[in-house]
């Protein structure tokens, strides 16, 4: 939007903020903005980040099977993710007992989680209950784990270089 790619700008932005919302008065001015208002900014911003990130891909080379598959598969679970957020989220009437990451096992003599087993699961479950999250860092280790398109070497001509 301003094609200001500056780190200091973005360093001098995040002070100003910090120091907007430590003073009483400014911050009152901020939390005054109706919801509407704050909505419509919310939704310019993320469609903005979302036109970008649509530039990105439009720059990445799409005949490579390579590049198709780490797109697909980042954007499936994302997109899964956000469909169904609290997929791995606590369903039950229990805190700590969902079944993707149960607070019992062979060697636990407590019933319940311990507080650092419930900051540990809780900072899990947000990770994985985020979209932007889970698609980005399984595009990052995708893009390190596949291995690059192996070129199909040819002993002969492709059919249109041949001469009929």
């Amino acid at each position: 939007l301003t094609k200001c790619a500056s780190r200091r700008a973005g360093v001098a932005c995040g002070c100003w903020l910090i120091f907007f919302g430590i003073l009483a008065k400014i911050s009152g001015i901020i939390s005054s903005i109706p919801d509407c208002v704050i909505g419509g900014m919310t939704t310019f911003l993320f469609v903005n980040v979302f036109i970008s990130g649509l530039k990105t891909v439009s720059q990445v080379d799409l005949t490579s099977r390579r590049n198709r598959m780490i797109l697909a598969i980042s954007l499936g679970v994302g997109i899964g993710v956000a469909i169904v957020p609290g997929i791995f989220a606590d369903m039950r009437a229990s805190y700590g007992t969902s079944p993707f990451f149960p607070c019992r096992g062979p060697f636990r003599t407590e019933k319940d989680c311990t507080k650092g087993e419930q900051g540990v699961r809780d900072g899990i479950v947000q990770f994985l209950s985020t979209p932007y999250c889970v698609g980005t860092v399984l595009a990052i280790l995708m893009n390190a784990i596949l291995p690059p398109d192996m070129e199909i070497l040819r002993k002969d001509a492709p059919i249109s270089e041949n001469k009929a």
